[in-house]
């Protein structure tokens, strides 16, 4: 008997349903091979990874929005690099603002630079970044 190998796996975290709706469109072309799995903030996010077993398949890409209630993508990048087994997930910081909302609820331009092990450098992109994304993803 063959056995299906399982799904890539995408987590993606925002509060706003037209982000979500333009991901989940962005990857529909490549369904049958990737699985986008859709939360609304960095809470859900760590408690979705939190819940997967060991035999799960973990992430090959976590989305993650800057502006997010309960817990943003910043704060949530910062505790999933804590998390071993998602150490070397790539991890995207995205928004469709040109502002985000600091931890002290003051608004900065949306260049950041994330924390935790792993930092890069993160800036806004726009949706022709995203498309030239969803090609290099091409499975």
């Amino acid at each position: 008997m063959t056995k299906i190998p399982p799904k890539n796996l995408v987590l993606y975290a925002d509060d706003d349903p037209d982000d979500l709706q333009l991901v989940k469109e962005a990857f529909s072309k490549y369904a049958s091979h990737v699985e986008v799995v859709t939360v609304n903030d960095g809470l859900e996010v760590l408690s979705f990874l939190k819940s997967l077993s060991r035999e799960d398949p973990s992430p090959c890409l976590v989305i993650l929005d800057v502006n997010m209630p309960r817990m943003n993508g910043r704060e949530t990048l910062k505790q999933l690099r804590e998390l071993d087994r998602y150490e070397g997930v790539p991890v995207i910081l995205f928004t469709t603002s040109s502002f985000f909302v600091n931890g002290d609820g003051t608004k900065s331009l949306s260049t950041l630079r994330s924390s935790g092990k792993h930092s890069e450098d993160c800036a806004q992109t726009d949706y022709p970044s995203i498309k030239q994304l969803k090609k290099s993803l091409k499975a």
